[in-house]
C-alpha cells in the first residue's frame, strides 16, 4: 500500500516491465475482516488462474 506515487520505486521495481499494474493506493488500512476476505479471493483467483494454465499446457 502507498499513500503517493513515488517514480523512484515504480522505476526501482520495473513495472513496467514484469506487468504489475496498482489498482488502488490506500493511505489507512480497511477493516481486517475486509483485508481477509479480498486475500482469500486473490488466493482463489490465483489457484483458478494457475489450473487453467497448466490445463492448456496438457
Amino acid at each position: 500500500m502507498c499513500a503517493g506515487k513515488n517514480e523512484e520505486h515504480v522505476e526501482l521495481l520495473q513495472l513496467h516491465d514484469s506487468n504489475i499494474r496498482v489498482a488502488d493506493y490506500l493511505t489507512a488500512l480497511p477493516p481486517k475482516t475486509l483485508l481477509k476476505q479480498k486475500l482469500h479471493q486473490a488466493i482463489e483467483y490465483a489457484k483458478n488462474r494457475m489450473a487453467e494454465i497448466n490445463q492448456s499446457k496438457s
